[in-house]
């Protein structure tokens, strides 16, 4: 930390709570953001009163194990999970394989392949949004 000190840091574009831990230095957490299998995005940043920013990505991957004691259940994505990932960094190749894997919990209307067009979704995940198994209730 500098001089001025850090007035905002952010997690993912969400801002984060901090605690000063001494003259120089000061520690913050946020709020829980579970990982999805693969490649996970995480980006800090960080402005001084200056309104100088730093920023790290960290990319965490992330295999999940299936507990031996309960069989896997696949549950279909909804439009929100689907926007947090590539509002995350997800790639768009490896959002459409977890919506090939899993299927999606929504109808997608025209808005909805817009909204998620515009989010980063490339040709791949959006055929795959369209061929989709739905799990949502008519």
């Amino acid at each position: 930390m500098d001089a001025s000190g850090i007035p905002a840091v952010t997690v993912n574009g969400r801002s984060v709570t901090m605690r000063p831990t001494g003259s120089q230095a000061a520690e913050f957490y946020s709020n829980p953001m579970a990982p999805y299998p693969g490649e996970n995005r995480f980006e800090v940043s960080a402005t001084d009163v200056a309104h100088v920013e730093t920023r790290v990505a960290i990319v965490v991957r992330f295999i999940p194990v299936p507990s031996r004691a309960e069989p896997r259940i696949s549950t279909g994505l909804a439009k929100g999970d689907i926007l947090d990932l590539l509002h995350g960094g997800v790639p768009s190749a490896r959002v459409a394989e977890l919506v090939t894997e899993r299927g999606i919990k929504f109808v997608p209307s025209g808005d909805d392949l817009k909204q998620i067009r515009s989010a980063g979704a490339r040709d791949d995940l959006m055929r795959a949004l369209k061929q989709a198994p739905s799990t949502a209730r008519n």
